[in-house]
């Protein structure tokens, strides 16, 4: 298995621990906590869906920081580049996992 496999395995087996993590609290804090019925399949689905998109545009967001790092000759830029990438990436984050 060459290198780029083994790195998507690991990030896809992150992201779902993540995402059985929190769907574990999330069904917990639903049916114990808040008293509303949730199901297993729901809680996970929805975590899933959640950790697998933040995974996605996580490798963007990688090998955007490496491109431009931050040095003291182009902080304002590098700056710059991460604040809108960090709104555009949340703002994409939220539209796809709403619809």
């Amino acid at each position: 298995m060459n290198r780029l496999v083994k790195r998507l395995v690991f990030w896809f087996a992150a992201c779902m621990l993540l995402g059985l993590f929190f769907a574990t609290h999330l069904y917990l804090l639903f049916n114990y906590v808040q008293n509303v019925p949730l199901t297993w399949a729901h809680a996970i689905r929805s975590q899933l869906v959640t950790w697998y998109l933040w995974g996605a545009l996580a490798i963007f967001v990688v090998k955007l920081a490496r491109r431009i790092p931050f040095d003291r000759a182009h902080v304002g830029q590098a700056l710059l580049v991460r604040v809108l990438t960090a709104a555009t990436v949340s703002v994409l984050h939220l539209m796809l996992s709403t619809t």
